[in-house]
């Protein structure tokens, strides 16, 4: 589920300049019975509701789905959108890639030798994940 934050007049503005910076590179693509436009770009997603013309972004390589960060929005309007959204995304996944080292050390330390093949397996997996980051030439996932 994606969860719907309030947000700050300022956050709102700079939701509006980030999807203009998307929408300079891309057409959104309509999605779902209600035609809601939408971008997928790599590890975010952004949306605009039809009814109330307000837009939303959120992170989709998380369990919660949060609100993506002003300095991230930022980051979009000032970069560029396909630069920012490669940079984003090399961020997150070091963080996700430290965290699986984390688990794999703990794992090691419990035994658990048949957890450690698989978070191994993951680990490789996104590293070849975050080597196609750097020359692939489209964040857009749809």
């Amino acid at each position: 589920m994606e969860s719907l934050i309030g947000m700050t007049y300022k956050n709102f503005a700079k939701k509006i300049l980030a999807w203009n910076a998307l929408e300079t590179h891309k057409q959104p693509i309509l999605v779902g019975e209600e035609q809601v436009p939408t971008y997928f770009v790599l590890g975010m997603k952004f949306w605009k509701d039809k009814e109330s013309d307000e837009i939303y972004a959120v992170y989709t390589n998380s369990e919660l789905y949060k609100d993506v960060s002003a300095d991230d929005l930022d980051l979009i309007i000032n970069s560029g959108a396909i630069e920012a959204v490669r940079i984003i995304a090399t961020r997150t996944g070091w963080a996700k890639i430290k965290s699986i080292r984390e688990r794999i050390y703990l794992n090691q330390s419990r035994g658990a030798f048949k957890k450690v093949e698989a978070l191994r397996d993951e680990m490789t997996n996104h590293l070849r994940y975050m080597r196609n980051l750097k020359v692939t030439k489209n964040i857009f996932t749809l």
